[in-house]
Protein backbone atom coordinates (compact mmCIF):
# COMPACT_ATOMS: atom_id res chain seq x y z
CA UNK A 1 0.00 0.00 0.00
CA UNK A 2 1.34 3.41 -1.00
CA UNK A 3 1.96 5.96 1.68
CA UNK A 4 0.53 9.44 1.22
CA UNK A 5 3.18 12.13 1.00
CA UNK A 6 3.07 14.93 3.51
CA UNK A 7 2.84 18.44 2.13
CA UNK A 8 2.11 21.98 3.23
CA UNK A 9 -1.52 22.76 3.90
CA UNK A 10 -3.70 25.81 3.33
CA UNK A 11 -2.59 28.77 1.24
CA UNK A 12 1.09 27.76 1.36
CA UNK A 13 0.20 24.34 -0.08
CA UNK A 14 -1.92 25.86 -2.83
CA UNK A 15 0.78 28.38 -3.70
CA UNK A 16 3.37 25.61 -3.83
CA UNK A 17 1.17 23.53 -6.08
CA UNK A 18 0.56 26.47 -8.39
CA UNK A 19 4.31 27.06 -8.51
CA UNK A 20 5.04 23.42 -9.33
CA UNK A 21 2.37 23.43 -12.02
CA UNK A 22 3.69 26.68 -13.52
CA UNK A 23 7.26 25.35 -13.52
CA UNK A 24 6.10 22.38 -15.59
CA UNK A 25 3.42 24.05 -17.70
CA UNK A 26 5.08 27.32 -18.74
CA UNK A 27 8.04 25.72 -20.57
CA UNK A 28 5.62 23.26 -22.17
CA UNK A 29 3.30 26.08 -23.27
CA UNK A 30 6.22 28.05 -24.69
CA UNK A 31 7.37 24.95 -26.57
CA UNK A 32 3.86 24.32 -27.88
CA UNK A 33 3.44 27.97 -28.91
CA UNK A 34 6.74 27.81 -30.76
CA UNK A 35 5.51 24.67 -32.51
CA UNK A 36 2.24 26.32 -33.46
CA UNK A 37 4.18 29.42 -34.47
CA UNK A 38 6.09 27.34 -36.99
CA UNK A 39 2.81 26.05 -38.42
CA UNK A 40 1.57 29.63 -38.73
CA UNK A 41 4.82 30.71 -40.39
CA UNK A 42 4.57 27.77 -42.79
CA UNK A 43 1.06 28.88 -43.65
CA UNK A 44 2.08 32.49 -44.11
CA UNK A 45 4.94 31.55 -46.46
CA UNK A 46 2.70 29.22 -48.45
CA UNK A 47 -0.38 31.44 -48.57
CA UNK A 48 1.49 34.62 -49.44
CA UNK A 49 4.45 33.32 -51.48
CA UNK A 50 2.80 30.37 -53.26
CA UNK A 51 -0.95 31.04 -53.05
CA UNK A 52 -4.18 30.05 -51.25
CA UNK A 53 -4.40 26.77 -53.16
CA UNK A 54 -1.08 25.67 -51.65
CA UNK A 55 -2.46 26.56 -48.22
CA UNK A 56 -5.59 24.51 -48.84
CA UNK A 57 -3.67 21.55 -50.29
CA UNK A 58 -1.35 21.25 -47.28
CA UNK A 59 -4.40 21.39 -45.02
CA UNK A 60 -5.80 18.40 -46.89
CA UNK A 61 -2.69 16.48 -45.79
CA UNK A 62 -3.30 17.07 -42.09
CA UNK A 63 -5.15 13.76 -41.57
CA UNK A 64 -1.94 11.90 -42.40
CA UNK A 65 0.04 14.02 -39.93
CA UNK A 66 -2.56 13.35 -37.24
CA UNK A 67 -2.35 9.62 -38.00
CA UNK A 68 1.41 9.68 -37.35
CA UNK A 69 0.95 11.77 -34.23
CA UNK A 70 -1.62 9.25 -33.02
CA UNK A 71 0.89 6.41 -33.33
CA UNK A 72 3.65 8.32 -31.56
CA UNK A 73 1.52 9.72 -28.74
CA UNK A 74 -0.25 6.40 -28.22
CA UNK A 75 3.12 4.85 -27.45
CA UNK A 76 4.92 7.80 -25.83
CA UNK A 77 2.14 8.97 -23.50
CA UNK A 78 1.18 5.44 -22.46
CA UNK A 79 4.73 4.40 -21.61
CA UNK A 80 5.77 7.78 -20.16
CA UNK A 81 2.80 7.76 -17.76
CA UNK A 82 3.97 4.40 -16.44
CA UNK A 83 7.55 5.68 -16.31
CA UNK A 84 6.47 8.76 -14.30
CA UNK A 85 4.68 6.52 -11.80
CA UNK A 86 7.84 4.39 -11.54
CA UNK A 87 9.95 7.51 -10.91
CA UNK A 88 7.46 8.61 -8.23
CA UNK A 89 7.96 5.24 -6.55
CA UNK A 90 11.76 5.64 -6.78
CA UNK A 91 12.31 2.82 -9.34
CA UNK A 92 14.54 4.41 -12.02
CA UNK A 93 15.50 1.09 -13.56
CA UNK A 94 11.87 0.22 -14.28
CA UNK A 95 11.29 3.72 -15.63
CA UNK A 96 14.23 3.28 -18.06
CA UNK A 97 12.78 -0.01 -19.27
CA UNK A 98 9.54 1.76 -20.17
CA UNK A 99 11.50 4.52 -21.92
CA UNK A 100 13.54 2.05 -23.97
CA UNK A 101 10.48 0.01 -24.92
CA UNK A 102 8.74 3.18 -26.13
CA UNK A 103 11.75 4.30 -28.19
CA UNK A 104 12.12 0.92 -29.91
CA UNK A 105 8.41 0.71 -30.66
CA UNK A 106 8.17 4.24 -32.06
CA UNK A 107 11.20 3.74 -34.32
CA UNK A 108 9.80 0.48 -35.68
CA UNK A 109 6.16 1.47 -36.15
CA UNK A 110 6.66 5.02 -37.40
CA UNK A 111 9.59 4.03 -39.61
CA UNK A 112 7.53 1.44 -41.47
CA UNK A 113 4.54 3.80 -41.70
CA UNK A 114 6.68 6.66 -43.07
CA UNK A 115 8.17 4.40 -45.76
CA UNK A 116 4.72 3.13 -46.75
CA UNK A 117 3.23 6.62 -46.98
CA UNK A 118 6.11 7.79 -49.17
CA UNK A 119 5.65 4.91 -51.60
CA UNK A 120 1.90 5.54 -51.75
CA UNK A 121 2.03 9.37 -51.89
CA UNK A 122 0.07 9.61 -55.15
CA UNK A 123 -2.72 7.33 -53.92
CA UNK A 124 -2.92 9.05 -50.53
CA UNK A 125 -3.04 12.51 -52.13
CA UNK A 126 -5.84 11.50 -54.50
CA UNK A 127 -7.84 10.05 -51.59
CA UNK A 128 -7.36 13.01 -49.24
CA UNK A 129 -8.08 15.60 -51.93
CA UNK A 130 -11.02 13.55 -53.26
CA UNK A 131 -9.60 13.75 -56.77
CA UNK A 132 -9.88 17.55 -56.86
CA UNK A 133 -7.54 19.97 -58.62
CA UNK A 134 -5.56 20.18 -55.37
CA UNK A 135 -4.39 16.54 -55.65
CA UNK A 136 -1.13 17.21 -57.59
CA UNK A 137 -0.04 19.92 -55.13
CA UNK A 138 -0.76 17.64 -52.18
CA UNK A 139 1.13 14.79 -53.87
CA UNK A 140 4.18 17.02 -54.27
CA UNK A 141 4.03 17.88 -50.56
CA UNK A 142 3.55 14.32 -49.29
CA UNK A 143 6.25 12.81 -51.50
CA UNK A 144 8.84 14.94 -49.69
CA UNK A 145 7.17 15.06 -46.27
CA UNK A 146 6.74 11.28 -45.79
CA UNK A 147 10.29 10.59 -44.48
CA UNK A 148 10.02 13.70 -42.30
CA UNK A 149 7.07 12.24 -40.40
CA UNK A 150 9.43 9.70 -38.83
CA UNK A 151 11.63 12.42 -37.35
CA UNK A 152 8.63 14.47 -36.21
CA UNK A 153 7.27 11.49 -34.28
CA UNK A 154 10.61 10.54 -32.68
CA UNK A 155 11.14 14.17 -31.62
CA UNK A 156 7.69 14.23 -30.02
CA UNK A 157 8.46 11.01 -28.14
CA UNK A 158 11.73 12.33 -26.74
CA UNK A 159 10.01 15.54 -25.63
CA UNK A 160 7.19 13.66 -23.90
CA UNK A 161 9.65 11.63 -21.85
CA UNK A 162 11.73 14.69 -20.96
CA UNK A 163 8.61 16.25 -19.44
CA UNK A 164 7.60 13.00 -17.75
CA UNK A 165 10.84 12.99 -15.76
CA UNK A 166 10.29 16.58 -14.62
CA UNK A 167 12.71 18.31 -17.04
CA UNK A 168 10.44 20.63 -19.02
CA UNK A 169 13.28 22.96 -19.96
CA UNK A 170 15.05 20.12 -21.77
CA UNK A 171 11.87 19.48 -23.75
CA UNK A 172 11.75 23.19 -24.53
CA UNK A 173 15.30 23.06 -25.91
CA UNK A 174 14.36 20.17 -28.20
CA UNK A 175 11.44 22.23 -29.51
CA UNK A 176 13.55 25.37 -29.89
CA UNK A 177 16.16 23.60 -31.99
CA UNK A 178 13.54 22.21 -34.35
CA UNK A 179 11.35 25.29 -34.54
CA UNK A 180 14.08 27.86 -35.11
CA UNK A 181 15.56 25.65 -37.82
CA UNK A 182 12.12 25.23 -39.43
CA UNK A 183 11.52 28.97 -39.75
CA UNK A 184 14.97 29.56 -41.27
CA UNK A 185 14.56 26.66 -43.68
CA UNK A 186 11.06 27.86 -44.66
CA UNK A 187 12.51 31.16 -45.83
CA UNK A 188 15.40 29.49 -47.62
CA UNK A 189 13.47 26.74 -49.36
CA UNK A 190 10.08 28.38 -50.01
CA UNK A 191 11.00 32.01 -50.64
CA UNK A 192 14.68 32.16 -51.62
CA UNK A 193 14.83 28.94 -53.66
CA UNK A 194 11.17 28.94 -54.75
CA UNK A 195 10.56 25.24 -53.99
CA UNK A 196 6.91 25.78 -52.98
CA UNK A 197 5.16 22.99 -51.07
CA UNK A 198 8.16 20.68 -51.57
CA UNK A 199 10.30 23.24 -49.79
CA UNK A 200 7.83 23.47 -46.91
CA UNK A 201 7.89 19.69 -46.48
CA UNK A 202 11.68 19.50 -46.63
CA UNK A 203 12.01 22.30 -44.06
CA UNK A 204 9.75 20.47 -41.61
CA UNK A 205 11.53 17.13 -41.99
CA UNK A 206 15.07 18.50 -41.68
CA UNK A 207 14.13 20.62 -38.66
CA UNK A 208 12.52 17.64 -36.93
CA UNK A 209 15.67 15.58 -37.50
CA UNK A 210 17.71 18.29 -35.77
CA UNK A 211 15.28 18.15 -32.84
CA UNK A 212 15.83 14.40 -32.62
CA UNK A 213 19.59 14.93 -32.41
CA UNK A 214 19.08 17.32 -29.48
CA UNK A 215 16.73 14.90 -27.73
CA UNK A 216 18.98 11.88 -28.15
CA UNK A 217 22.06 13.82 -27.03
CA UNK A 218 20.59 14.58 -23.60
CA UNK A 219 19.97 10.86 -22.99
CA UNK A 220 23.32 9.64 -24.35
CA UNK A 221 25.24 12.32 -22.41
CA UNK A 222 23.59 11.35 -19.11
CA UNK A 223 21.37 14.45 -18.70
CA UNK A 224 18.26 12.29 -18.37
CA UNK A 225 16.83 10.12 -15.61
CA UNK A 226 16.21 7.54 -18.33
CA UNK A 227 18.81 5.31 -19.96
CA UNK A 228 18.72 3.08 -23.00
CA UNK A 229 18.51 -0.45 -21.58
CA UNK A 230 17.08 -3.80 -22.61
CA UNK A 231 13.33 -3.26 -22.13
CA UNK A 232 12.64 -6.51 -20.25
CA UNK A 233 8.97 -5.81 -19.68
CA UNK A 234 6.39 -8.55 -19.85
CA UNK A 235 3.40 -8.75 -22.19
CA UNK A 236 1.10 -7.63 -19.40
CA UNK A 237 3.14 -4.51 -18.65
CA UNK A 238 3.42 -3.73 -22.35
CA UNK A 239 -0.32 -4.10 -22.84
CA UNK A 240 -1.03 -1.96 -19.77
CA UNK A 241 1.19 0.85 -21.05
CA UNK A 242 -0.46 0.79 -24.48
CA UNK A 243 -3.91 0.72 -22.89
CA UNK A 244 -3.00 3.83 -20.92
CA UNK A 245 -2.12 5.62 -24.14
CA UNK A 246 -5.40 4.58 -25.72
CA UNK A 247 -7.04 7.98 -25.18
CA UNK A 248 -4.25 9.63 -27.20
CA UNK A 249 -4.65 7.07 -29.98
CA UNK A 250 -8.41 7.56 -30.05
CA UNK A 251 -8.02 11.31 -29.94
CA UNK A 252 -5.50 11.57 -32.78
CA UNK A 253 -7.11 8.96 -35.04
CA UNK A 254 -10.46 10.56 -34.42
CA UNK A 255 -8.95 13.86 -35.52
CA UNK A 256 -7.65 12.09 -38.62
CA UNK A 257 -11.14 10.90 -39.51
CA UNK A 258 -13.01 14.04 -38.55
CA UNK A 259 -10.52 16.34 -40.30
CA UNK A 260 -11.00 14.34 -43.49
CA UNK A 261 -14.79 14.51 -43.07
CA UNK A 262 -14.76 18.27 -42.36
CA UNK A 263 -12.51 18.90 -45.37
CA UNK A 264 -14.84 16.88 -47.58
CA UNK A 265 -17.91 18.74 -46.30
CA UNK A 266 -16.13 22.05 -46.74
CA UNK A 267 -15.15 21.30 -50.34
CA UNK A 268 -18.73 20.21 -51.04
CA UNK A 269 -20.42 23.28 -49.52
CA UNK A 270 -17.86 26.10 -49.92
CA UNK A 271 -15.24 24.91 -52.43
CA UNK A 272 -11.50 25.57 -52.31
CA UNK A 273 -12.02 29.12 -51.02
CA UNK A 274 -13.97 27.80 -48.05
CA UNK A 275 -11.27 25.23 -47.37
CA UNK A 276 -8.66 28.00 -47.32
CA UNK A 277 -10.82 29.96 -44.83
CA UNK A 278 -11.22 26.84 -42.69
CA UNK A 279 -7.45 26.36 -42.81
CA UNK A 280 -6.90 29.82 -41.35
CA UNK A 281 -9.47 29.06 -38.62
CA UNK A 282 -7.53 25.89 -37.99
CA UNK A 283 -4.42 27.94 -37.28
CA UNK A 284 -6.16 29.69 -34.38
CA UNK A 285 -7.51 26.34 -33.22
CA UNK A 286 -4.01 24.88 -33.40
CA UNK A 287 -2.52 27.66 -31.28
CA UNK A 288 -5.28 27.29 -28.67
CA UNK A 289 -4.91 23.52 -28.60
CA UNK A 290 -1.13 23.83 -28.21
CA UNK A 291 -1.58 26.05 -25.15
CA UNK A 292 -4.08 23.57 -23.70
CA UNK A 293 -1.69 20.73 -24.53
CA UNK A 294 1.01 22.60 -22.63
CA UNK A 295 -1.32 22.78 -19.62
CA UNK A 296 -1.94 19.03 -19.89
CA UNK A 297 1.77 18.31 -20.20
CA UNK A 298 2.50 20.49 -17.19
CA UNK A 299 -0.14 18.71 -15.16
CA UNK A 300 0.73 15.13 -16.19
CA UNK A 301 4.06 14.51 -14.42
CA UNK A 302 2.80 16.06 -11.16
CA UNK A 303 -0.31 13.88 -11.19
CA UNK A 304 1.64 10.76 -12.19
CA UNK A 305 4.26 11.14 -9.48
CA UNK A 306 1.62 12.03 -6.88
CA UNK A 307 -0.45 9.01 -7.87
CA UNK A 308 2.63 6.80 -7.64
CA UNK A 309 3.25 8.14 -4.12
CA UNK A 310 -0.40 7.79 -3.03
CA UNK A 311 -1.02 11.56 -2.84
CA UNK A 312 -4.60 12.02 -4.10
CA UNK A 313 -5.15 15.62 -2.98
CA UNK A 314 -2.23 16.98 -5.01
CA UNK A 315 -3.68 15.41 -8.15
CA UNK A 316 -7.10 16.95 -7.49
CA UNK A 317 -5.56 20.35 -6.77
CA UNK A 318 -3.55 20.49 -9.99
CA UNK A 319 -6.64 19.49 -11.99
CA UNK A 320 -8.47 22.53 -10.62
CA UNK A 321 -5.59 24.82 -11.57
CA UNK A 322 -5.27 23.39 -15.08
CA UNK A 323 -9.03 23.50 -15.71
CA UNK A 324 -9.26 27.18 -14.79
CA UNK A 325 -6.27 28.03 -16.98
CA UNK A 326 -7.82 26.11 -19.88
CA UNK A 327 -11.09 28.03 -19.57
CA UNK A 328 -9.26 31.38 -19.65
CA UNK A 329 -7.33 30.22 -22.72
CA UNK A 330 -10.52 29.14 -24.47
CA UNK A 331 -12.27 32.41 -23.67
CA UNK A 332 -9.42 34.42 -25.17
CA UNK A 333 -9.38 32.25 -28.29
CA UNK A 334 -13.14 32.65 -28.72
CA UNK A 335 -12.81 36.43 -28.54
CA UNK A 336 -10.06 36.37 -31.18
CA UNK A 337 -12.12 34.15 -33.46
CA UNK A 338 -15.24 36.30 -33.12
CA UNK A 339 -13.46 39.60 -33.71
CA UNK A 340 -10.51 38.81 -35.95
CA UNK A 341 -11.64 36.28 -38.56
CA UNK A 342 -11.60 38.61 -41.53
CA UNK A 343 -8.25 40.18 -40.68
CA UNK A 344 -6.64 36.77 -40.16
CA UNK A 345 -7.87 35.47 -43.50
CA UNK A 346 -6.67 38.63 -45.30
CA UNK A 347 -3.18 38.17 -43.82
CA UNK A 348 -2.69 34.45 -44.51
CA UNK A 349 -4.09 34.56 -48.05
CA UNK A 350 -2.37 37.73 -49.17
CA UNK A 351 -5.55 39.84 -49.19
CA UNK A 352 -8.07 37.49 -50.85
CA UNK A 353 -11.43 39.23 -50.27
CA UNK A 354 -13.55 36.19 -51.15
CA UNK A 355 -11.86 34.02 -48.53
CA UNK A 356 -11.97 36.86 -45.98
CA UNK A 357 -15.75 37.14 -46.37
CA UNK A 358 -16.22 33.43 -45.71
CA UNK A 359 -13.96 33.63 -42.64
CA UNK A 360 -15.79 36.67 -41.24
CA UNK A 361 -19.05 34.69 -41.19
CA UNK A 362 -17.68 31.38 -39.92
CA UNK A 363 -15.02 32.15 -37.33
CA UNK A 364 -17.39 33.19 -34.53
CA UNK A 365 -19.37 29.95 -34.91
CA UNK A 366 -16.20 27.86 -35.01
CA UNK A 367 -14.79 29.64 -31.97
CA UNK A 368 -17.58 28.50 -29.66
CA UNK A 369 -15.80 25.18 -29.35
CA UNK A 370 -12.92 26.89 -27.55
CA UNK A 371 -15.18 27.47 -24.54
CA UNK A 372 -15.43 23.71 -23.95
CA UNK A 373 -12.48 21.90 -25.51
CA UNK A 374 -9.95 23.00 -22.87
CA UNK A 375 -11.72 21.33 -19.98
CA UNK A 376 -12.36 18.18 -22.00
CA UNK A 377 -8.67 17.90 -22.90
CA UNK A 378 -7.50 18.58 -19.34
CA UNK A 379 -9.91 16.02 -17.89
CA UNK A 380 -8.79 13.33 -20.35
CA UNK A 381 -5.11 14.07 -19.62
CA UNK A 382 -5.73 13.95 -15.87
CA UNK A 383 -7.29 10.48 -16.10
CA UNK A 384 -4.42 9.35 -18.36
CA UNK A 385 -1.83 10.54 -15.83
CA UNK A 386 -3.63 8.48 -13.16
CA UNK A 387 -3.48 5.44 -15.49
CA UNK A 388 -7.30 5.47 -15.71
CA UNK A 389 -7.52 4.42 -19.36
CA UNK A 390 -11.26 3.77 -19.25
CA UNK A 391 -12.34 7.32 -18.39
CA UNK A 392 -9.67 9.09 -20.43
CA UNK A 393 -10.60 6.89 -23.38
CA UNK A 394 -14.30 7.67 -22.94
CA UNK A 395 -13.68 11.43 -23.09
CA UNK A 396 -11.38 11.03 -26.09
CA UNK A 397 -13.93 8.88 -27.90
CA UNK A 398 -16.80 11.28 -27.25
CA UNK A 399 -15.02 14.49 -28.27
CA UNK A 400 -12.85 13.00 -30.96
CA UNK A 401 -14.96 10.39 -32.71
CA UNK A 402 -18.55 9.62 -31.76
CA UNK A 403 -19.98 13.12 -31.40
CA UNK A 404 -17.91 14.74 -34.19
CA UNK A 405 -18.91 12.05 -36.69
CA UNK A 406 -22.58 12.56 -35.80
CA UNK A 407 -22.25 16.34 -35.97
CA UNK A 408 -20.33 16.38 -39.27
CA UNK A 409 -22.82 13.99 -40.81
CA UNK A 410 -25.94 15.82 -39.64
CA UNK A 411 -25.21 19.55 -39.40
CA UNK A 412 -23.81 20.29 -42.89
CA UNK A 413 -26.67 18.29 -44.39
CA UNK A 414 -29.16 20.42 -42.45
CA UNK A 415 -27.51 23.85 -42.48
CA UNK A 416 -24.94 23.78 -45.30
CA UNK A 417 -21.79 25.83 -44.72
CA UNK A 418 -23.03 26.96 -41.30
CA UNK A 419 -23.21 23.32 -40.24
CA UNK A 420 -19.56 22.81 -41.22
CA UNK A 421 -18.46 25.60 -38.90
CA UNK A 422 -20.68 24.35 -36.06
CA UNK A 423 -19.83 20.63 -36.18
CA UNK A 424 -16.76 20.51 -33.95
CA UNK A 425 -18.02 23.09 -31.39
CA UNK A 426 -21.21 21.05 -30.99
CA UNK A 427 -19.19 17.90 -30.26
CA UNK A 428 -17.05 19.65 -27.63
CA UNK A 429 -20.02 21.22 -25.86
CA UNK A 430 -21.88 17.92 -25.70
CA UNK A 431 -18.78 16.12 -24.32
CA UNK A 432 -18.94 18.33 -21.22
CA UNK A 433 -22.02 16.36 -20.15
CA UNK A 434 -19.66 13.45 -19.41
CA UNK A 435 -16.31 15.06 -18.60
CA UNK A 436 -17.50 17.49 -15.90
CA UNK A 437 -19.41 14.90 -13.81
CA UNK A 438 -16.57 12.35 -14.22
CA UNK A 439 -13.90 14.80 -13.06
CA UNK A 440 -16.05 16.10 -10.21
CA UNK A 441 -16.82 12.60 -8.98
CA UNK A 442 -13.21 11.40 -9.00
CA UNK A 443 -11.34 14.53 -8.00
CA UNK A 444 -13.89 16.53 -6.00
CA UNK A 445 -13.40 19.62 -8.18
CA UNK A 446 -15.52 22.56 -7.26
Amino acid sequence: MRKTMSKPSGSDGRAGLRGAFAANAIPAIISMILTSGVVLVDGAFLGRAVGPDALAAVNLGLPLLYAFMGMALFIAVGFSSQAAVALGAGDRDRASRYFSAAAITVVAVCGVAALASGLAADTVATFLARGSALSPTLRDYLSVMAPGYFFVMLSITLSVFARAEGRPMDALVIGLVANVANVALDWLLIVALGLGVRGAAAATGIAAALGCVAGLARVLLGRSSFRFVMPRIGPGEYASALANGLSELIGQYSITLTTWMVNAACLRTMGAAGLAALTVAGYLSFVESMVVTGLCIGMGPIVGRAYGAGDASTGAGVLRIAARAAFVTGGAAFALAALGGRAAAMFWTGGDERIAEIAAKGFALFGMGFLANGFNAVAAAWFTARCDARRSGAIAALRGLLLPVLAITALPAAFGATGVWLAMPAAELLTLAYSIPAARRHSLIS
